[in-house]
């Protein structure tokens, strides 16, 4: 018996195949692999079914078989078959596999321009690929690798409430990437204080990119635990790229500043140990501040809220670099066009290291990149966001090195402490950054701390904590006459609150 098999309905996400009916059977789907192996898909008792383009790209034929149950040997018997569908295969985007040593077994870094929400890692066994693990990011690390047997991936675009076959690579053998040393054109600084359980998967994935003209600068701020071990590990076996100096405990902002003084390359970035980085984004930040002559070059930001969930900070479609000169960027940043963190994190980016060096993190370590950031662009004339460059920002991890609170409404009684520090941090570029741009940096500072008051509903609220804003609106407003600004005087909100604050001189 032979029974026809046609399309009943096909999209971009599945297709619904239908066969002849044949009275009391049983219908089992199968699928002819690569392997020339048969393998049952679904077993089902209409005579159709949903088959997802997921499924397409391992067969070379579907086909249907008719059973029917026989009593005497109390089994299903194949009385026949469909004739084979021959799925129509999908364009799927290409992944790269990359295996490098780790200090926690082998690292695979699935390498694409594209970022999925899922991928999962098949090895082979005996003559067929088996299921191995999932993963939401672009690299895993694991003891199970073997050297030489050939392992591929698929990557995963979410839609709607169905995971999509978007990626997928070539079956490859786990060979153990040999990075050759380059120029340095890049110092990577990676602050350490107390990452033994993260800080193995933050260095294999600046190891695993694509850009060789790096040095890593491992600092380690006097951990207690196996960090200094780990680093010293990846030092002896990659030291053409990796340094490790180990230094007594003293922050974050006298670690980078360490790492800022060894610097030996035309740019500088910065990588929090526990965060990863996408294997492109140095290459394409470099690649793009070369091209354009850029102070600065700046990444997207993906991050990672919960499992299976992220976004992505600063939207760009294009493929371009978007370039500005200061008084643009100046304007996009004040007028929302990106998120805020985009400006203020120190990670996403590379920078001159002539300019870094020249004003390196002033040594606090509560809001250092607010510190750092808001006073070295006021030094910048020339500023490039990319639009595929990306870093990971893991906020399910709790780590060791930035901000050490960022509690602005507790309740303890530290808080009024820590709203005076993050003030003092917002207003920092206005006596430390570039004088030319005095009127930007006062309007900058001010806009800040009433926007923070404002989103974080403390206006007519938290009196104390509006005063210890008022304060510094005050002081500056009065030294600067701010009153005359030109940038003030465009946003009638922030002006007319000011011009109030400066009427409050008793109250203060």
């Amino acid at each position: 018996m032979n029974k026809d098999m046609t399309v009943l309905f096909e999209n971009s996400d599945y297709t619904v195949l239908t066969w002849d009916k044949y009275d009391g059977a049983k219908y089992v789907l199968m699928g002819l692999n690569d392997c020339f192996n048969y393998e049952k898909i679904v077993e089902t008792n209409n005579n159709g079914a949903k088959i997802f383009k997921n499924l397409f790209k391992k067969y070379i034929n579907i086909k249907v078989y008719y059973t029917l149950h026989s009593k005497e040997r109390d089994e299903d018997i194949v009385i026949g078959s469909s004739n084979p569908y021959v799925p129509k295969k999908v364009n799927y985007n290409k992944l790269d596999l990359k295996f490098l040593k780790s200090f926690n077994g082998i690292t695979l870094s699935i390498q694409s321009k594209d970022i999925y929400d899922k991928y999962y890692i098949y090895e082979k066994v005996g003559n067929n690929y088996l299921f191995m693990m999932e993963s939401e990011d672009f690299q895993v690390t694991s003891k199970n690798f073997k050297i030489d047997n050939e392992y591929y991936a698929e990557g995963y675009v979410k839609k709607d409430d169905q995971f999509i076959l978007s990626g997928i690579s070539d079956k490859i053998k786990c060979t153990l990437f040999n990075k050759n040393k380059g120029k340095n054109l890049i110092s990577i600084i990676v602050p350490i204080y107390n990452s033994e359980k993260f800080l193995s998967r933050c260095v294999d994935s600046i190891l695993v990119s694509n850009f060789k003209d790096m040095e890593v600068l491992l600092i380690d701020d006097g951990s207690k635990d196996k960090s200094p071990e780990i680093a010293d590990w990846y030092s002896k076996e990659y030291g053409d790229f990796i340094k490790t100096i180990h230094k007594e405990n003293e922050g974050v902002s006298y670690t980078r500043n360490k790492g800022i003084e060894l610097a030996t390359s035309d740019y500088i970035a910065f990588v929090d140990n526990d965060d990863i980085v996408h294997p492109y984004m140095h290459y394409n930040l470099y690649k793009a501040a070369i091209a354009y002559d850029l102070d600065i070059a700046i990444g997207k930001t993906i991050i990672r809220n919960k499992p299976y969930d992220y976004s992505i900070c600063l939207s760009l479609n294009n493929d371009e670099c978007l370039i500005y000169d200061y008084d643009k960027m100046f304007y996009e940043k004040n007028h929302v066009t990106f998120d805020n963190i985009y400006f203020v994190a120190v990670w996403n980016k590379i920078i001159k290291s002539s300019i870094v060096k020249d004003h390196p993190f002033p040594l606090f370590n509560h809001y250092e990149d607010t510190y750092f950031t808001r006073n070295i662009y006021s030094y910048l004339d020339k500023f490039g966001f990319v639009s595929d460059a990306y870093y990971v920002w893991d906020k399910r991890i709790q780590g060791t090195v930035g901000t050490a609170t960022n509690s602005y409404k507790s309740k303890d009684d530290d808080r009024l402490r820590l709203h005076r520090e993050f003030r003092d941090a917002t207003f920092y570029c206005v006596e430390n950054g570039n004088k030319d741009r005095i009127d930007n940096l006062v309007y900058d500072s001010i806009k800040e701390a009433y926007d923070f008051m404002k989103t974080n509903d403390l206006l007519d609220k938290h009196p104390d904590i509006c005063g210890v804003y008022n304060e510094a609106i005050y002081n500056y407003g009065k030294k600067y006459n701010v009153l005359k600004n030109k940038y003030l005087k465009e946003n009638k909100e922030v002006f007319n609150y000011t011009k109030k604050v400066l009427s409050l001189k008793t109250e203060l």
